[in-house]
């Protein structure tokens, strides 16, 4: 276990992205989005005027989707409201629900995950705010989701683009909560790690057989990158079949993990973790070059 520990610490600080193991919130999933989309945990700072402005509401719209609870980010809400983001709610009551450290549980496991019949969240509506700044953010379409004309409702839908790289953002969250417990379980001194609640309430890094029924977190990256990065996949780029190829090795070994008798047990927990952190270093290493190919994302953004 010491020996486990050891590596995982020494992963943690090679992405270098080590954080106190309870100071993590809202700035520590802050830089794992900007290190990833970016390759820099405070591009944010490097930044001004509307291309801040774009940033923050997309950091914004995240952290509502999948953390917002008990009366929390209302000013976020109203940040998005203030840039006419379409289909956002007014009032943060439409989306609160009161919860405590298992509150992921109904936000946390899956983009595309069927949270009825306990749907305290109302999850379509945060997903919504998501697609919407995404598709506000990086101008894919004039008119997306579902639009009042006159005495009718129509759905304009979303781009397959827009969507996949919402549900990326998504995940870059999801990601985070796995660095958090990275740096509870490297730090000697922290004596609460969140096994439970993680294993419990968020998408797996891995299971023994993906399928879009019963996805893992390698299973959807995959899957979003492949439409995401299509153009890029079809040309045969080396950064994306490196990135996939990295992804797929590591992923296979952390399925093994999982398919050992008795799943994710504490004992491999660190273990589990570890591969984690592998990919968060994978993902920054190409995804930042593969988002500056993408017209969508580099007229927005500039590294």
């Amino acid at each position: 276990m010491k020996k486990l520990l050891a590596l995982l610490l020494a992963v943690v600080m090679i992405i270098g992205l080590a954080l106190p193991a309870n100071a993590y919130g809202e700035d520590g999933h802050r830089k794992i989005v900007e290190s990833i989309l970016f390759g820099k945990e405070n591009y944010s700072d490097t930044i001004s005027g509307s291309t801040l402005e774009k940033l923050q509401a997309i950091e914004y719209a995240i952290t509502i989707c999948l953390d917002q609870y008990n009366g929390s980010y209302s000013e976020e809400l109203e940040f998005l409201n203030d840039m006419d983001v379409h289909g956002v709610p007014e009032s943060i009551d439409e989306i609160n629900f009161t919860g405590n450290q298992y509150h992921r549980r109904y936000t946390h496991r899956g983009w595309d995950h069927n949270y009825a019949p306990t749907d305290k969240a109302n999850w379509p509506v945060r997903k919504t705010i998501l697609l919407q700044t995404t598709n506000e953010v990086f101008d894919f379409s004039d008119r997306a989701g579902e639009w009042k004309i006159l005495w009718r409702t129509k759905d304009y839908g979303y781009e397959e683009q827009c969507n996949s790289m919402a549900a990326f953002l998504y995940y870059l969250h999801v990601i985070g909560e796995y660095h958090e417990v990275a740096g509870q379980l490297a730090d000697e001194k922290n004596e609460r790690t969140d096994f439970t609640a993680l294993t419990a309430s968020v998408i797996p890094l891995a299971v023994p057989h993906p399928s879009d029924s019963n996805p893992d977190l390698f299973w959807e990256l995959e899957k979003h990158f492949a439409v995401i990065f299509e153009s890029q996949k079809k040309s045969g780029s080396e950064v994306y079949t490196g990135m996939m190829t990295d992804m797929k090795m590591l992923a296979s070994k952390a399925r093994d993990l999982a398919s050992q008798t008795g799943g994710i047990t504490e004992d491999v927990f660190p273990e589990y973790i570890q591969y984690a952190m592998e990919l968060i270093e994978i993902l920054q290493e190409r995804v930042p070059t593969l988002l500056q190919k993408e017209k969508f994302f580099k007229r927005v953004f500039k590294i």
